[in-house]
């Protein structure tokens, strides 16, 4: 069994850094960035096994067309309307009067127009343990690899409100997230390597109260090109 690991006396330990451009297949915005640093160790006859645990860091906001579709209108006493726009629930509720809320102006029970600029937003922490296997010699220049990882993500949504006052509201969890990933690492100096690689990554879904906004997405699937350094100690 050991065997089949390599020799352990091949054992070495390193620290990586990647910057990322995202997608998703959701209703946010149609691409982001983001950053994860890593820590493992790579082992086997030809450090073909690596190990690793990554904290990536990932913002997103939804996109002014995602928005400019958005047309409310509540009428009554104690009513409460919920819409679906992509993969979005929004509950709005009130307890007199009208509201309407057309793009990014809400017409208030006196008759009055107020501007009102409304952000909603999510921030994704992955924390996440990797395997990756590499092909080909240790010391070749160019070394493709195969991997994938399990662990969770804390996922914060925030909403920020703008108008005749300023108001914020923030609700968070923790949830299961996977990966998958290709690519090649380019050996640059004996101990720095160029890592270049492609990622498929799922979180699972939930809804977040958000003041009288009720923000629900669907398991946030995204596509991942990164770019990155590893230092090998």
């Amino acid at each position: 069994m050991l065997a089949s690991l390599g020799n352990v006396r091949a054992q070495s330990y390193f620290a990586r850094a990647e910057a990322m451009a995202v997608s998703s297949d959701g209703g946010r915005s149609d691409y982001t960035s983001g950053i994860e640093l890593a820590v493992g160790s790579a082992f086997g006859e030809n450090k073909e096994h690596e190990l690793s645990l990554g904290l990536g860091a990932i913002h997103w906001v939804e996109s002014a067309d995602y928005w400019s579709t958005l047309r409310i209108t509540i009428d009554g006493n104690n009513n409460t309307t919920t819409i679906r726009i992509g993969e979005t629930t929004y509950q709005i509720a009130t307890s007199n009067n009208k509201i309407t809320i057309t793009g990014d102006h809400a017409q208030l029970p006196d008759g009055t127009i107020q501007r009102t600029d409304y952000q909603p937003s999510l921030d994704v922490a992955p924390l996440l343990a990797s395997y990756r296997y590499y092909i080909g010699d240790q010391n070749a220049r160019l070394r493709g690899f195969v991997g994938g990882g399990l662990g969770v993500a804390h996922v914060q949504a925030r909403s920020r409100v703008w108008g005749h006052s300023y108001r914020s509201e923030t609700d968070s969890v923790w949830k299961f997230a996977w990966e998958g990933t290709a690519g090649v690492a380019i050996k640059l100096t004996e101990r720095l390597k160029l890592d270049l690689a492609y990622a498929y990554q799922e979180i699972d879904g939930d809804t977040f109260e958000l003041g009288n906004i009720s923000y629900k997405f669907e398991p946030l699937k995204t596509s991942m090109l990164m770019a990155g350094a590893t230092w090998q100690f």
